[in-house]
């Protein structure tokens, strides 16, 4: 769904010094893009959860830790995991398409990779 822009952008927050946890949640496929387990393996002191959790309430939990969600998606129906993750009191930070612009005010919402960082800069 386009993960190289997301860890493109935690990246830049680790080389600027900022100092944050992770969590990569959801289901595991079998073809998971290069560029997961790089970032895991590089950079496992910002990892605080990697794949899905034992239960859906163990789930809702855990995003009721986090302080942000983050999407990338360049294809996506409707966004449930990041309704999920704004339910539980998460800042959703989304794309400016799909069905984003029309359920999230427009300072959640970004145009260019530049633009995700920036956000999650200022946490």
């Amino acid at each position: 769904k386009n993960p190289d822009d997301f860890f493109s952008s935690l990246k830049s927050l680790i080389v600027s010094g900022h100092n944050f946890k992770v969590s990569v949640l959801g289901k595991t496929y079998q073809d998971v893009p290069e560029v997961f387990s790089e970032f895991k393996s590089t950079y496992p002191n910002y990892v605080a959860q990697w794949g899905p959790l034992d239960s859906r309430e163990e789930y809702l939990n855990h995003l009721g830790s986090c302080d942000v969600i983050v999407s990338t998606a360049v294809h996506e129906f409707y966004g449930v995991a990041m309704l999920e993750g704004f339910w539980a009191g998460c800042l959703p930070i989304c794309p400016n398409r799909l069905s984003y612009p029309e359920i999230y005010p427009r300072e959640c919402l970004y145009n260019t990779p530049g633009q995700l960082t920036k956000p999650l800069r200022q946490l």
